[in-house]
């Protein structure tokens, strides 16, 4: 009865391993998720600017 009991622990134990490993994954996809947001969102706003100041170079060289 003693090797159920083990082998039932052993059981739990991997699976609480598994969950526990399962959660670190999914935290450091989700933080490299926001972090690709993030860049991505600073990158536009910079592309932004750079086309701003291309439009009011071109407006300038017009007059």
């Amino acid at each position: 009865m003693s090797e159920i009991i083990n082998s039932s622990e052993a059981l739990a134990t991997m699976l609480l391993g598994f969950a526990i490993v399962s959660i670190i994954i999914n935290l450091l996809l989700f933080i490299a998720i926001v972090c690709t947001a993030i860049n991505t969102s600073k990158t536009n706003k910079e592309l932004q600017e750079i086309k701003q100041i291309l439009i009011d170079e071109k407006y300038n060289n017009i007059q």
